[in-house]
């Protein structure tokens, strides 16, 4: 090969390098513009201002259009208080999501199912106690109140869909309770 071609087989590599690199930084700038948009419509549609909640809403991939699932999450917590999801449970859970205008076949619903899937973490316990924490205190303590009620009383639903002794009204387990006891601490009720 001679010198010339070298050279021309160097730039050519040279060039690939320099276009690969510049598609990672424009796919890393992309990233970071989506999700300063993602971060803004969350802002714009809660009026939460705290970023760094906002930011680990998102990172645990939530939109802005599954926010409701977020805050039905307590609905999947005590479904999962005993370690396994019966099927009224699973509906318990699906009714509370119609109640509060959860419809079928969105990311909302995807969501609140992936929560059915497998049992939720305290991790998202954590995320939605932050959140809904916050999510309340932009609210009228009227509203705020019968809105935290809500929310307990679908749980509270969900708990007592299953369990029943002799068929003679529902029993809520003791890890049921627990959660129930907890949800409600979180809400101030």
């Amino acid at each position: 090969m001679t010198n010339d071609a070298f050279k021309d087989r160097g730039r050519a590599f040279e060039t690939h390098y320099f276009n690969k690199l510049s598609d990672e930084k424009a796919k890393a700038l992309k990233e970071k513009l989506q999700r300063n948009h993602d971060l803004q419509e969350l802002q714009k549609d809660t009026g939460i201002t705290d970023t760094r909640l906002l930011q680990a809403v998102l990172d645990h991939g939530i939109s802005a259009s599954e926010l409701t699932s977020l805050t039905l999450f307590p609905v999947a917590y005590v479904a999962w208080a005993d370690g396994k999801i019966d099927e009224k449970e699973r509906n318990a859970v699906f009714k509370a999501c119609k109640e509060f205008g959860i419809s079928q076949n969105t990311a909302t619903m995807d969501l609140m199912e992936s929560w059915l899937e497998h049992p939720v973490e305290e991790e998202m316990l954590t995320l939605w106690s932050s959140w809904i924490q916050e999510a309340l205190k932009h609210m009228e303590p009227e509203h705020a109140k019968g809105f935290a009620m809500n929310i307990k009383n679908k749980a509270h639903a969900v708990a007592t869909s299953s369990r029943s002794f002799l068929g003679l009204g529902a029993q809520i387990s003791h890890k049921e309770k627990e959660a129930l006891d907890h949800i409600s601490s979180i809400l101030h009720l």
